[in-house]
């Protein structure tokens, strides 16, 4: 039995989506691997100020500050909200 035309057709796009996946990590390897490297060795510290950012950005998206508990968690359904009774006077 012979393969369709739209298999082959889907077989060579495959194998052109790895090849020019495999090519962009090459080159971006290429291009930023030499920087990453000098600041992993020489201690510039840039990974963690990076840390630091992206673990400030992710307390403002949750509306948090450093003492406060979080609103909401993972996978928990917001709380319900109840109208205030009127005071009995």
């Amino acid at each position: 039995m012979t393969r369709g035309v739209a298999a082959r057709g889907r077989g060579r796009l495959w194998r052109l989506l790895v090849v020019c996946l495999f090519f962009g990590v090459a080159a971006g390897g290429f291009l930023y691997g030499p920087a990453l490297a000098a600041d992993l060795f020489h201690g510039e510290r840039s990974f963690e100020m990076t840390k630091r950012k992206l673990r400030a950005l992710r307390s403002f998206a949750l509306f948090r500050s450093r003492g406060d508990t979080a609103v909401l968690r993972w996978g928990e359904p917001p709380g319900k909200t109840r109208a205030k009774k009127p005071p009995a006077n």
